[in-house]
């Protein structure tokens, strides 16, 4: 017997921000400085359970300056050179409506991340995840695979295991391959291209070749379901946890 229900799956992320750092150091064949700095107090490394903290304090005329002769950093902390930075608007992603059979709703199944870097080789957006499946939050042996890795194909029509989740870089995005997406957003042969999202394999989404503006790059990743008509998927909530990754180009 055959039944409809509603199955409601919840894709939760989690945003990993990468900074790193340039400096200048100090050296001859009689000494090695670092690191200088004039202050009145401070301690270079305090923590408990519950917090880490790097501070000074009695510093003047701290930061960034430049002109066309020269680069300044002045202060014991000033040594970012170049800067990153990602943060993704939506954290939830429902895809519902799927009733018995059928693909879910693309309208709202996406993420917008906005990535801002002033590296001038721009930055590698990446995810992975956690599991292969969407996993039954109760019973975690109903379980829906990830389609096969389907970058150069569109969406398949015919799953070998039934149903399947993949994941897409939207045609919104600030940078954006057709040769890799697709044409468009859609699940048909004529429109996007789709990729597993697979357990502690990093997948690069996208590559910027320059540094973004001060506004950023958005960056749009649609998420998206299939269950076959010969597959019957009991009711309730599944869950991954995608985690989106930004790095510098070098």
């Amino acid at each position: 017997m055959r039944f409809s229900s509603i199955f409601p799956l919840l894709i939760m992320f989690c945003v990993m921000l990468v900074a790193f750092s340039v400096k200048a150091d100090m050296s001859s064949n009689h000494y090695y400085i670092s690191r200088d700095s004039i202050n009145a107090f401070g301690n270079d490394n305090s923590m408990s359970s519950n917090y880490n903290l790097s501070d000074t304090g009695g510093e003047i005329a701290t930061g960034f300056s430049d002109s066309t002769s020269y680069s300044l950093h002045a202060g014991y902390r000033q040594f970012d050179e170049f800067r990153i930075s990602l943060v993704c608007v939506e954290e939830d992603v429902d895809l519902t409506p799927v009733r018995l059979t059928g693909k879910s709703d693309l309208n709202d199944n996406y993420v917008d991340c906005t990535i801002t870097t002033n590296h001038p080789n721009g930055y590698t957006f990446q995810w992975t995840s956690d599991t292969n499946e969407l996993v039954h939050t109760i019973d975690s042996t109903y379980k829906i695979e990830k389609i096969t890795n389907n970058t150069t194909n569109f969406w398949p029509n015919t799953l070998t295991n039934g149903t399947g989740w993949g994941a897409h870089l939207g045609t919104e995005s600030d940078n954006f391959d057709v040769g890799t997406w697709g044409s468009s957003n859609d699940y048909d042969a004529a429109g996007g291209k789709w990729a597993a999202v697979q357990k502690d394999v990093v997948f690069d989404i996208i590559t910027s070749s320059t540094a973004t503006d001060d506004n950023g790059d958005v960056e749009r990743v649609y998420f998206g379901m299939e269950v076959d008509e010969n597959t019957v998927i009991p009711p309730g909530e599944y869950e991954a946890v995608v985690q989106f990754i930004a790095l510098p180009t070098f």
